[in-house]
């Protein structure tokens, strides 16, 4: 659960293009957002309208015109190891081994010894469910697999902050909710802050502490879902009546919205 220190705090952030011709696109508008230390948030909205650009502010990958950014009050100028990003594609360096590829941050930051390395990228390819492919390559892997590496890889670095853009997004129906159970014990584990970006209504509300509705292009919160259901998050869950009464207040919420700017 939350512990109530804020960790991430947006305020009237907003992020726009220009064109060769000179016409502005505003993907981002004065998003105000705060995320609490433990709390996994889900962003979700129509197609455009800007959730994994504002992820990739929060990353520092993408440069935000105006407004404010802050991860534990400190501005957010680039990226910086307090935060760690999952994608949809798992990237995976294809010469590199499981085992290589979950410590290759672990190497660039030079913060530990190679025993300790090793002692951390062996906890966490268990704390994944893969052990027994340390000395696999990607391309030996299911893409359930990759994706488990890569979320390995990110946690290896214990991130103050985890962002993840539709990472289960690719994946058949069995293996993303396999993934959604393991990723909601993992933080449940660790106490993951997490941002979590998806089109998945369902996902959102199994997963989430709070879920973000985002209007339309320009991007920004038209409201905030709280999901007081139990944790450990179990399948079963699914097939309860409070959790279609949460499914069906971001349903309301989106189409709210859509209606709003039509």
């Amino acid at each position: 659960m939350p512990s109530g220190d804020v960790c991430l705090r947006a305020s009237g952030v907003s992020k726009w293009y220009r064109s060769g011709s000179g016409d502005t696109t505003w993907a981002l508008r004065d998003v105000d957002l705060t995320v609490m230390r433990g709390e996994f948030v889900s962003l979700v909205g129509p197609s455009g309208c800007g959730k994994s650009t504002l992820l990739n502010c929060v990353a520092g990958i993408t440069a935000y015109d105006s407004g404010t950014l802050t991860l534990d009050g400190a501005a957010i100028r680039g990226p910086g190891v307090g935060r760690a990003v999952v994608f949809q594609d798992a990237a995976l360096l294809p010469w590199r081994t499981v085992a290589a590829n979950v410590a290759y941050g672990l190497a660039v930051q030079r913060r530990t010894t190679a025993a300790q390395r090793r002692q951390r990228v062996e906890a966490l390819i268990g704390l994944v469910g893969l052990t027994g492919f340390e000395r696999h390559y990607p391309a030996e892997l299911s893409g359930g697999m990759r994706q488990r590496v890569n979320l390995a890889r990110a946690l290896a670095t214990e991130p103050e902050l985890l962002l993840m853009d539709e990472p289960f997004g690719a994946l058949d129906a069995l293996t993303r909710e396999q993934l959604q159970l393991e990723l909601t014990r993992i933080c449940d584990e660790r106490r993951c802050t997490v941002v979590f970006v998806t089109h998945d209504i369902n996902e959102a509300a199994f997963l989430s502490d709070r879920v973000v509705v985002m209007t339309g292009r320009p991007g920004a919160v038209h409201s905030v879902v709280d999901v007081p259901l139990p944790r450990p998050r179990r399948p079963e869950l699914r097939r309860t009546s409070a959790f279609a009464e949460v499914e069906g207040q971001l349903w309301e919420r989106l189409h709210a919205q859509a209606i709003e700017v039509s």
